[in-house]
């Protein structure tokens, strides 16, 4: 079957309508629910609000604004991952290289700024090079799934192992640690505020404002759920199969460019560790905000739920338990199986 990338004459409700979701109407209330909780992240959210809500009332300090304002920016960085990833894992792919990704854009970040401190920093090379080289593989791998039809699993996975060795090339074995300079432009664009909020949380916030209106309103947001309800169907519908599948990866990488370059602007050091099992975490969020793993139905409103409960229950688990920083693995594992569980329930009930 060929790939056809002249989408002509197709409307958004075309699109639309090769999704994997709904077709039937809910006729019961149980199924209306269901149905309701299953939408845009209700049902991440409404656990969000009550586990805050729990944590709030229970453990001393957590509603105050310094502990808000650290869970927000701890989530911030995987926040701006896991929108790659949703829109990924929308289409039925994955994206395993994305914790590398991150750790390299740092690494080259801090590493022309610590190599050019004698000439001040030259901020504006390294998020270049940074983020080119984020995009860069982001192509290579959206060409090896698009164009050469290699699994996703296989090619992400081997990014995931090949970048991380680029990682620990770039820092000479994992040995080298580099800084940025404590002041200046780049300094601020991690350390800022706008009115008390953080700039890592105030980029988050907008990325995920345009990531949602790509996704939702228009036609290759709505070609990328056509491609997770059925990649046949899309291509017989004219969609751009292959180049939506493309510009995917590559917006998926540079997303994590982004959160890499923000990281390093915020601690000021590159380190060959940073970013270690975000690509897991990025996909824990996902699934905890209700988008299917097999593609076809999701949103970045419940991905954005599932990554601040993840942060709500580490900072929980932090100042109000005694269990170890392990617990938190532990906790995460569980809200997914949880999670899997009652997607599957929510699906019987509103087929009634």
């Amino acid at each position: 079957m060929t790939d056809s990338d002249s989408g002509k004459g197709l409307s958004l409700d075309d699109v639309r309508g090769a999704g994997v979701e709904a077709s039937l109407r809910p006729t019961t209330t149980g199924a209306r629910i269901a149905h309701l909780l299953q939408r845009d992240g209700v049902g991440a959210t409404v656990v969000l609000v009550l586990v805050i809500i729990f944590a709030a009332s229970t453990v001393d300090g957590f509603g105050s604004i310094g502990n808000i304002r650290n869970v927000l920016i701890s989530v911030s960085f995987p926040a701006i991952i896991a929108i790659g990833m949703t829109m990924v894992i929308v289409t039925g792919g994955i994206d395993l290289s994305l914790g590398s990704v991150y750790a390299l854009a740092a690494i080259l970040c801090t590493k022309v700024l610590d190599v050019s401190k004698g000439m001040g920093g030259n901020a504006i090379a390294g998020i270049a090079l940074a983020l080119g080289a984020a995009l860069l593989i982001g192509l290579v791998q959206g060409v090896l799934i698009a164009r050469v039809g290699l699994p996703p699993f296989i090619v992400t996975l081997a990014g995931l192992y090949g970048v991380r060795g680029l990682v620990y090339f770039v820092s000479n074995n994992g040995n080298d640690v580099y800084s940025a300079p404590q002041s200046g432009a780049f300094y601020q664009f991690g350390t800022g505020t706008v009115f008390t909020i953080g700039y890592p949380v105030v980029l988050a916030l907008i990325l995920y404002l345009l990531a949602h209106v790509t996704l939702s309103r228009t036609s290759f947001g709505l070609t990328a759920y056509a491609l997770g309800g059925s990649e046949d169907a899309s291509s017989l519908m004219g969609l751009k199969v292959r180049s939506t599948k493309i510009r995917l990866y590559v917006i998926s990488a540079g997303l994590a460019g982004v959160a890499g370059i923000l990281a390093a602007a915020y601690s000021q050091s590159g380190t060959p560790d940073l970013g270690r099992g975000f690509e897991l975490n990025a996909i824990a969020a996902v699934v905890i905000g209700g988008t299917l793993l097999t593609g076809g139905a999701g949103s970045l409103i419940g991905t954005a739920a599932g990554v601040l409960l993840l942060g709500v229950v580490s900072s929980y688990i932090n100042l109000g338990t005694d269990l170890p920083q392990a617990a938190q693995a532990v906790v995460t594992g569980a809200f997914v199986i949880v999670v899997v569980i009652v997607q599957r329930y929510l699906n019987r009930v509103q087929r009634r």
